[in-house]
């Protein structure tokens, strides 16, 4: 049985480090260095890792943050775009149907043939 260390800090757990861990356990499983149970024991781990990573992600999206909230397993998310506005609003009038274009992806719909 091949035995790794790592240096392991907070700075250095991150997403890519784990990937690592998880090929080379891969690998060690295939030469036949690792029992099963240990390669079984390192997924479940990694598994709850990144039950985690997506609990994070999930709490900083509901909170309106892009930093991804303090930690350094993930990279900071991306700021969203704001969505662009449509210069001239375009509006369709078919049977009834109101469809105005407020912006790319956001429409608005009437019925009925008042304005």
């Amino acid at each position: 049985m091949t035995t790794r260390t790592t240096d392991s800090t907070p700075a250095t757990d991150t997403v890519e480090t784990l990937r690592a861990e998880l090929f080379a356990t891969l690998r060690e499983l295939r030469a036949g260095t690792v029992e099963i149970a240990t390669a079984r024991a390192v997924s479940d781990i990694a598994q709850t890792i990144i039950n985690t990573a997506r609990a994070q992600i999930d709490a900083a999206r509901a909170l309106g943050r892009n930093d991804g909230l303090p930690s350094h397993f993930l990279a900071a998310l991306p700021t969203p775009a704001a969505p662009q506005a449509v210069s001239t609003p375009s509006t369709t009038k078919t049977s009834g149907l109101t469809v105005k274009q407020l912006a790319p992806g956001h429409r608005s719909y009437k019925l009925g043939d008042d304005e």
